[in-house]
């Protein structure tokens, strides 16, 4: 309202200072006009006046001189033509003035219309303004609307913009499985294969190790039935033909390999001398618990089996997941492969300008890997000996280094409290994750995650293909110096420097399911480590 009126002030303002415009234009013209008119009435007047003294002149004179008249009558004529000249100017200030009149009244006129579109532009202007503060609230509130739309718009868009990296992120993973899957499809091929190489060998070698177990039970009871010591040959029909036996013997050896040749040669001997030399039971017994033992995998060894001659100490060992070949890494920074068998050494690996502190062998033989106390990883390829690559990155001393199953990738993990997972096709870092506390060692858990054991007494879960850390368990009251997977996958074990060990569910919680200790067990070192046994029915620490 207030800007209605000040509106309306404004337009009455303006016409009056039009008007004023307009009158003072015209006032001349006015005045004129009356001095005009005044002047025609003081000369009627004056006419008068002579006409008034000619006629008193004529009364008194009579016939006067003609002098006399003819000046009256000129002043007479002059005073006639004046008046006819101020009628006639009278005559144009009044046509003038008439038509100034008109246009006055044609401005007037307009100026009615223009105060009456005033008038009623005000009043429009005023139903404007109504409906404009009626229209205010409303227009808060569709303000209001607009700000929370504006809000959620943002919230939708960062949603969107979060998605769709997601969906870059899951559509990486996705070609990245897929990838996997087909390397695995050919790799479960491969190993279906090598299964049934294997399954076929493990069917002679059991069908050779009960007719070679028969073999010692004859011999066993050849021997029983004959003195202990004999001095010349064997007599006719004392027994099983010797010669017999031993062919039988040499020929089980020939069908499994150098497996078993320490046992069959034992065995081969005692069938050549056994017509000189007593027979020993002990001996025999002992060959007997040896093929127990591979037989039974849960069984657990009385004595050691074999003893390998290293030229240093060493820091760690591992087996591979085929064959019997075994790793070992060494303080003087060399990777020893040994056969599990024989206990012979197959080939030495250099390049470690410091200790080895760990070893792996990729699951397919193809790889052998380490970690160095000079801060790098160190790979090597099994059939050659040769290095492929020095992975350079780490800052402090690598104690854990190992492949993935499917034998792409390489894990390592260290003192500069570093996990980096690193392409061995190109020998590249591919991710880093950073922790509080130094890595003692590591391993793989299903569903693509890296489990750390730490110095800062806990466990911690990684995501393989993101590199995030999942979870954090607090297992220990002491720095954790070794983490195994069981070969079921189910189960985690820790080993720790407060003494004990610990079993961890894998599959979900990662809570302790149970804790291992005992009065003579000491974890002196974090270097001590503890695993499984094949079927997962024990637990190794030391």
């Amino acid at each position: 309202m207030t800007a209605v009126s000040s509106y309306s002030e404004a337009i009455s303002r303006l016409i009056q200072q039009r008007d004023a415009q307009q009158r003072n234009s015209y006032a001349p013209f006015c005045a004129e006009y009356g001095t005009l008119l005044d002047r025609k009435v003081a000369i009627e007047k004056q006419l008068e006046q002579h006409v008034d003294e000619l006629h008193k002149l004529r009364t008194e004179f009579g016939d006067a001189p003609r002098e006399l008249l003819s000046q009256l009558k000129t002043q007479v004529t002059m005073l006639t033509k004046q008046i006819e000249t101020l009628n006639a100017d009278l005559n144009e200030s009044s046509r003038v003035n008439l038509q100034q009149q008109r246009n006055v009244a044609d401005m007037l006129e307009a100026k009615g219309k223009a105060v009456s579109e005033a008038e009623d532009y005000r009043q429009r202007l005023e139903a404007a303004t109504k409906e404009i503060e009626d229209l205010k609230p409303q227009l808060k509130d569709k303000i209001d609307v607009v700000e929370v739309l504006s809000i959620e718009r943002e919230q939708l868009k960062n949603q969107r913009n979060m998605y769709e990296a997601r969906y870059e992120e899951k559509a990486a993973e996705a070609d990245l499985e897929r990838r996997n899957t087909a390397e695995l499809k050919e790799q479960v091929s491969m190993y279906k294969n090598e299964l049934e190489k294997n399954a076929e060998v493990v069917n002679q070698l059991n069908t050779e190790t009960q007719r070679l177990l028969n073999i010692i039970h004859k011999m066993k009871n050849a021997g029983a039935r004959r003195p202990r010591t004999i001095s010349g040959p064997a007599t006719a029909g004392s027994g099983p033909d010797m010669e017999d036996l031993k062919g039988q013997v040499l020929e089980g050896a020939k069908g499994v390999g150098t497996f078993f040749s320490g046992v069959f040669s034992r065995i081969a001997a005692a069938a050549e001398e056994e017509a000189e030399v007593p027979v020993d039971e002990g001996a025999l017994d002992e060959d007997i618990n040896d093929f127990n033992l591979l037989l039974d995998s849960d069984a657990l060894p009385s004595r050691v089996q074999r003893v390998f001659e290293a030229n240093s100490d060493v820091n760690h060992v591992t087996s591979a997941y085929q064959g019997p070949m075994i790793a070992s890494a060494t303080i003087e920074g060399t990777v020893t492969i040994w056969d599990g068998m024989t206990g012979s050494k197959i080939k030495s690996l250099h390049g470690p300008e410091r200790s080895a502190l760990c070893t792996d062998i990729s699951s397919n033989g193809r790889l052998v890997g380490a970690g160095s106390a000079d801060m790098s990883v160190y790979l090597w390829s099994y059939d050659t000996g040769r290095l492929i690559h020095k992975l350079v990155g780490h800052r402090g001393a690598v104690g854990a280094a190992y492949f993935s199953l499917d034998s792409r990738f390489l894990v390592s993990g260290g003192q500069d409290r570093a996990l980096k997972i690193w392409d061995i096709t190109k020998g590249t870092c591919m991710k880093t994750s950073t922790s509080s506390s130094k890595i003692n060692d590591l391993c793989f858990a299903s569903r693509g995650m890296i489990c750390t054991a730490h110095f800062d007494k806990s466990v911690r879960i990684y995501d393989m293909r993101t590199g995030n850390l999942q979870h954090t368990a607090s297992v220990h009251n002491g720095s954790i110096t070794s983490i195994h997977l069981s070969p079921c996958g189910n189960y985690l074990l820790t080993n720790s420097r407060d003494n004990t060990l610990s079993l961890l569910d894998a599959r979900r919680t990662f809570d302790v399911v149970k804790t291992f200790r005992s009065d003579t067990y000491r974890s002196g070192s974090d270097s001590n480590k503890a695993c499984f046994s094949g079927s997962s029915k024990h637990v190794i620490a030391g």
